[in-house]
């Protein structure tokens, strides 16, 4: 029973660190081809990730298609990693979420899968590396730093009047030498 107790301590610190590293993204930005594999959404991973993310209540977008506010503000977005720490013998995966500034987010669980086809290995993996996100209850909260920065010019010229340019002229005519 105390063993219990000490678990669920953890696990609910657990999930609220995790929801707070969440909520403060709008995107999720998962890659076509992630840097393990030698083809774009090789074992369907690109595709298997982005449909797991969205059944969790993430938005979720393709590199390659990333809607306008996300192009000029990346920091808007979390990014998607595939660690692939597999063996000869069985698949083993981890997701890591990076930032703007590429600091990890978050990490999940690992996920192995023993089986001898890739793609239903790869798939075993990533759903159980996934589940370390069940029970996070994701909602989006807009923060103030995250808007990009807007320059103005609107009053960056003045205008001079012609007493101004009279008096300017009056003043700098005298003859610096002396003479």
């Amino acid at each position: 029973m105390k063993y219990f107790i000490i678990l669920a301590f953890f696990s609910l610190n657990f999930s609220a660190i995790a929801q707070s590293a969440f909520d403060d993204y709008k995107y999720i930005v998962v890659p076509k081809k992630f840097e393990n594999f030698k083809k774009e959404n090789q074992y369907q991973t690109s595709t298997l990730v982005k449909h797991l993310l969205v059944q969790k209540g993430f938005t979720v977008v393709y590199e390659n298609t990333m809607p306008e506010e996300l192009v000029f503000n990346r920091c808007l977005g979390l990014y998607a990693h595939l660690n692939n720490a597999s063996s000869m013998f069985s698949t083993k995966v981890s997701m890591s979420f990076k930032d703007c500034n590429s600091r990890e987010v978050f990490v999940t669980g690992y996920g192995k899968s023993k089986i001898k086809e890739y793609k239903k290995s790869f798939t075993e993996a990533i759903t159980e590396a996934l589940k370390s996100l069940d029970g996070l209850s994701y909602k989006y909260n807009k923060k103030q730093n995250n808007e990009p920065l807007k320059v103005s010019y609107k009053n960056d010229v003045k205008k001079i009047t012609e007493e101004q340019v009279v008096k300017k002229k009056s003043c700098c005519n005298t003859n610096s030498y002396g003479g």
